[in-house]
């Protein structure tokens, strides 16, 4: 089966430990975090990318050139943590999805993070590859034992994804055991940007 994605990234924190918009931050590649992290999602759908902005939303707005590739949705409630986000994001997806082509209408929602300096369209990928072959099955990262986003959901998730509150963001779902949601290792998943000091890791 081929797999149609509506694209969501959650970059709607306050960056409490680092102090300053991490998202902003010049990320190895010599782009910034938040624009590394988009243009490695971007080969994977033909939709614009969904990001659910918070607390830096105005940042955000003047740093990304929206247009056909990208698109804004502001978590009003972004306090609350994930899953309000994700919630927000499944929501203006949709919306989206509504005004595209049938052709191009989504058949999974894929959900990331933008502060994960790691993820690669190739690791991307592994996870779209296993969507295919299992399309009624959530697909979830794995790293160190753990199941995270990125994350591919059918469909047939949405009432459930649009309806997620709270800080624990989509764990319950991703926590089913096969065949209700498979686990890809993807070791990168589990480095993200929560202090300046992660940024030597990276060799920055």
């Amino acid at each position: 089966m081929s797999v149609r994605l509506a694209i969501i990234i959650l970059a709607a924190g306050e960056a409490r430990r680092y102090g300053s918009n991490k998202l902003l931050s010049e990320h190895p590649s010599g782009d910034s975090l938040l624009h590394y992290v988009i243009s490695q999602y971007q080969p994977l759908s033909a939709l614009p990318i969904t990001i659910v902005s918070g607390r830096f939303d105005n940042e955000l707005r003047q740093a990304l050139s929206t247009g056909h590739a990208i698109r804004i949705a502001k978590n009003e409630d972004w306090q609350s943590g994930m899953g309000g986000s994700i919630s927000t994001g499944i929501r203006a997806a949709m919306t989206l999805a509504d005004s595209t082509p049938a052709s191009l209408y989504p058949t999974h929602f894929m959900v990331g993070l933008a502060d994960t300096p790691l993820v690669t369209t190739e690791g991307l990928r592994e996870l779209v590859d296993k969507a295919c072959i299992f399309p009624n099955a959530r697909i979830a990262s794995e790293a160190e034992g753990v199941r995270m986003s990125p994350a591919i959901f059918p469909l047939s998730d949405e009432d459930a994804l649009a309806g997620l509150t709270g800080q624990k963001g989509a764990a319950k779902l991703l926590n089913a055991a096969a065949p209700h949601c498979i686990a890809v290792p993807f070791k990168e998943a589990a480095m993200d940007i929560d202090e300046p000091a992660d940024w030597q890791a990276l060799g920055r």
